[in-house]
């Protein structure tokens, strides 16, 4: 009767609860100790057996780690790269333990973590951008692990195929240490691994863009240590909201901010509950009955490429007036049910070891693409992962976006759009998400804005001149100001009824700054770049 857990149902919850430390953020937060020449001290963790096991791996490493009452303390740098095998097997997280190993002895040795063997629970992504840092990896037989790094880790630019949580977590604990600068991209964005990049931080490492898909990770020789508080568990706090909107009753949920589970709290507003953000606490009630919120889809965090796709298909297809998708009409209705004869997606073939849309894909959608839709006025095609295009899939999309049919629509969902081909890119308008944080100051904010005005002007005199005003601006200013002006155009588009410009020039403008990123990125001078500005800014404006 031990292991078993028995649930009493009928009644309606009803009380406050404060939300635990994330497991999902002290697993790492505890590697990261291992980097750390003096004590850290993390408050409230949760007494779980992962947690146990991570303490087990850092004694085995031979790191001080205990308990004083809630807090674990930690204290001194591993004294060897073996890991406990037996230890590791018991955990998933326990590759996170073997970047701070590599990073201070240059060696990590451990069985595959939970009982892991690459294919069936891949760190392929984890073990491939170590390589790029550095690492070799040894053939230790079956179900051993063993990474050197005999000249020390040293940075990479090192572009993820796949926003994997772990294998961006194990890339900043190496780089956080390693020789020289390391840009990670395609990384994911969830909360933890800003509270990773935080804690760092606090401890002397000079990491930005965390939160970001491009993370920059300038490493440093030493790190101090801290008293640091993990951020709550939103899928603790996600699982009560839940479980308060099945039962019914009213659950007041301690210490989370409603921003870490927001699409959760918005779809049960969706199905009849009641949502009371404040502060730190969010309050969730049900006394009606429940509604359907449709189908549901989710994807990588903050899961934009997977859910707005059916939006984007519902706006192309809908039949109203609105700028935005009604949701009432037939051709909505369809969408979100998932169901519009017209919406074809596109999904990574799985059954290969590693997850790849393939160019037999793309050559089907090529085949139907020039046939008239069933019933809407367009034929619109969603490549969820879009970066998951082999080279052959990519060249053969290529060929079809070079003609593309008039009644067909492509979105392209990627995580990391920088993996896809530039030629690719370029005949595409980049869409990003209009909730990510981007990190700009005052200044750049106006600069993106007062271009923006001067586009929208009618006068091919004003953003001239505003263009030959500003041909002089830093490159590291011009690497926040691009990014700034493609945020507030998504904002544009975003807002239904806004006349600062036309969604047709929107468009145009988010093109032509995403040509000049990549004119950026290869080194074009500043000057050359606004004089693109304001040619093709007019050019565009002109054709309006």
């Amino acid at each position: 009767m031990e292991n078993r857990i028995v649930v009493t149902g009928g009644r309606p919850l009803n009380g406050a609860v404060r939300i635990p430390a994330a497991k999902n953020s002290v697993l790492p937060l505890l590697a990261a100790s291992m980097l750390c020449s003096e004590r850290v001290r993390l408050r409230a963790v949760p007494r779980l057996s992962d947690v146990a096991v991570s303490l087990a791996l850092l004694r085995g490493a031979g790191c001080a780690a205990r308990w004083e009452g809630e807090d674990v303390v930690l204290s001194g740098p591993p004294k060897t790269g073996a890991l406990p095998g037996e230890t590791a097997e018991q955990m998933r997280a326990s590759i996170l333990f073997c970047a701070p190993l590599l990073a201070k002895l240059g060696r990590a040795e451990t069985n595959l973590p939970g009982g892991c063997r690459i294919g069936a629970r891949p760190i392929d992504l984890h073990l491939a951008g170590l390589r790029q840092m550095g690492a070799v990896e040894w053939d230790a037989g079956p179900g051993r692990l063993v990474l050197t790094a005999p000249s020390g880790l040293h940075g990479a630019e090192i572009t993820l195929r796949f926003p994997s949580v772990g294998a961006t977590e194990t890339l900043v604990l190496a780089a956080a240490c390693a020789k020289g600068t390391t840009v990670l991209r395609g990384a994911a964005r969830e909360p933890e691994i800003t509270d990773l990049a935080e804690f760092l931080n606090r401890c002397g490492a000079a990491i930005q863009g965390a939160g970001s898909s491009t993370i920059r990770i300038e490493g440093r020789r030493n790190l101090s240590g801290c008293i640091f508080s993990p951020l709550p568990d939103r899928i603790f706090a996600s699982t009560l909201a839940c479980a308060a909107a099945a039962a019914g009753g009213r659950a007041e949920l301690l210490g989370c901010p409603a921003g870490l589970y927001a699409p959760v709290l918005e779809i049960l507003e969706q199905m009849g509950c009641r949502v009371e953000a404040g502060g730190e606490s969010v309050r969730v009630s049900r006394f009606g009955r429940l509604y359907g919120a449709g189908r549901v889809f989710t994807g990588v965090y903050p899961a934009l490429a997977t859910d707005a796709a059916p939006l984007l298909a519902a706006a192309m297809l809908c039949r109203s007036d609105g700028v935005r998708p009604c949701r009432a009409c037939r051709d909505c209705r369809k969408v979100y049910d998932h169901v519009h004869p017209d919406v074809i997606y596109v999904e990574p073939d799985r059954s290969g070891k590693i997850p790849v849309i393939k160019v037999d894909q793309i050559r089907s959608v090529a085949a139907t693409a020039y046939i008239l839709p069933s019933e809407a006025e367009k034929k619109v095609y969603v490549l969820r992962q879009a970066e998951l295009m082999n080279l052959n899939a990519q060249n053969a999309f290529l060929k079809l976006l070079e003609e593309p049919p008039r009644s067909a629509a492509f979105i392209l969902a990627a995580a990391s759009p920088d993996s896809l081909l530039t030629t690719v890119r370029s005949r595409c308008a980049l869409l990003r998400d209009p909730t990510e944080q981007l990190q700009e100051s005052d200044e750049i904010r106006t600069l993106a804005e007062d271009y923006l005005r001067a586009v929208a002007s009618q006068d091919r005199m004003t953003l001239l001149r505003w263009c030959l005003a500003h041909e002089g601006m830093e490159a590291q200013t011009l690497a926040e100001f691009l990014p700034a002006v493609q945020h507030r155009l998504v904002e544009l588009l975003a807002q239904p009824g806004q006349t600062l410009l036309s969604e047709t020039l929107c468009a145009q403008q988010l093109r032509l700054i995403e040509t000049c990123e990549q004119y950026r990125r290869a080194n074009v001078s500043v000057k050359h770049i606004f004089g693109l500005l304001s040619v093709s800014g007019v050019q565009a404006r002109v054709q309006k």
